[in-house]
């Protein structure tokens, strides 16, 4: 866009500011975070219901076990991955 000041046509500079790629970053990934948090929630709220009605299915209540410690662990590693990213 050009600004008409008395002197002839100059170009506008902008005033924002940029935020630094490493703060688009850091939201790029706690927005995949969120975004993978929420499934994975369901699944394991899933997992447990199985278990506990898997009572009398020991290895089917096994499956539903292995299903919640996955959860668990990717539910860890997502915490820990942004807990460093938010440390930079």
């Amino acid at each position: 866009m050009v600004k008409y000041s008395g002197e002839g046509i100059k170009p506008r500079t902008s005033k924002v500011k940029k935020k630094p790629a490493s703060n688009s970053l850091k939201n790029i990934l706690h927005d995949l975070a969120h975004d993978i948090r929420n499934p994975l929630g369901g699944i394991r709220g899933f997992a447990a219901l199985l278990e506990k009605d898997l009572a009398d299915r020991p290895e089917l209540q096994r499956m539903a076990s292995y299903i919640i410690k996955g959860t668990d662990d990717l539910n860890i590693l997502i915490t820990e991955t942004l807990k460093k990213v938010d440390s930079e």
